[in-house]
């Protein structure tokens, strides 16, 4: 995390938030960020979408090391204003972006110096992003990873270097892959395994020609 944050550059603010009149970071402009820095640090992230049954959605970060130690951000748990699929959709991209800008130190928003939290700015918010219920502080928790996951990772990145290719066509690839010859997974545990001997292969077949 040392070095990343030495070769962390901060994105220009780019984007117009038309109810508060000032500029933010998109989700896109915040992962090209990290993406940018992360290199050669042995760290890759991970965002898991959950819901309940009462309409709240929540997003968790883990940041994982290859050394095989992660960190995790908890479930950041908003509801949106509209149960639609673009006020859930937005609501997510939302939680995404406060959640990799808070993990990895990325400044995504202007600093209103506690206005709109305080509730002394005058003009209220008409988004889709109102919090369901009051969260604990978020505490970042060190634990164990489990070693499956630390070595899809590792293989991962080993595999866009050696391949040449971008994230979401080895992820394409693999998840291709994983259908065709293992139709009967169900369990995500089945398909880290699987994945892992797939990379492999990926790995071995660029290596051999």
């Amino acid at each position: 995390m040392n070095t990343f944050r030495s070769q962390l550059k901060q994105p220009v603010k780019d984007a117009k938030n038309p109810f508060f009149k000032s500029n933010y970071v998109t989700l896109e402009g915040v992962q090209n960020a990290i993406d940018a820095a992360i290199k050669g640090t042995g760290l890759a992230y991970t965002q898991i979408v959950k819901n309940d049954d009462n309409g709240n959605v929540g997003v968790e970060t883990i940041i994982t090391h290859e050394s095989g130690q992660y960190l995790t951000t908890g479930v950041l748990a908003l509801r949106p204003e509209k149960a639609t699929p673009q006020g859930y959709g937005s609501t997510i991209t939302y939680a995404k972006r406060y959640q990799l800008s808070s993990a990895f130190g990325v400044s995504s928003d202007v600093d209103d110096d506690g206005n709109v939290g305080s509730g002394s700015f005058k003009t209220q918010a008409k988004g889709n992003y109102q919090q369901s219920y009051p969260q604990p502080r978020q505490q970042v928790q060190q634990k164990q990873v489990n070693p499956e996951i630390a070595t899809y990772n590792s293989l991962f990145n080993k595999a866009l270097k050696t391949l040449e290719t971008d994230k979401a066509t080895l992820k394409s690839q693999v998840t291709e892959q994983i259908g065709k010859m293992f139709p009967n997974d169900t369990k995500s545990e089945d398909k880290l395994k699987h994945g892992i001997m797939i990379l492999k292969g990926l790995i071995e077949n660029e290596a051999n020609k």
